[in-house]
């Protein structure tokens, strides 16, 4: 989504949530960028892993075991990404002129 559109939108929305008197409706929240395509956010995961907390009959052997991997092969891949992020803001401190 364009990303004035995105803040028109979110304006919009508190602006109408005011008139309805619902008070506070927006949720801050920490966003882990995955991929080009693929965002998930601490509240989505605490909706996910708390519905399996709930119903565990619903979910097959397969399935856990999947959500698992999934899970650990996120962590690894954020783990990479923050190395290899302060390994690249390590050589530019280093290089930089002083």
């Amino acid at each position: 989504m364009d990303p004035l559109t995105r803040n028109s939108f979110k304006t919009k929305f508190m602006e109408s949530a005011d008139d309805l008197q619902l008070g506070n409706i927006a949720i801050n929240t920490f966003v882990r960028q995955i991929d080009n395509k693929t965002q998930t956010s601490a509240i989505d995961m605490v909706y996910a892993i708390s519905s399996i907390l709930e119903s565990p009959k619903n979910l097959s052997k397969k399935d856990f075991e999947t959500f698992v991997t999934t899970t650990e092969e996120m962590k690894r891949q954020a783990e990479t990404q923050n190395m290899l992020s302060s390994r690249v803001s390590s050589i530019h401190i280093k290089g930089a002129p002083g």
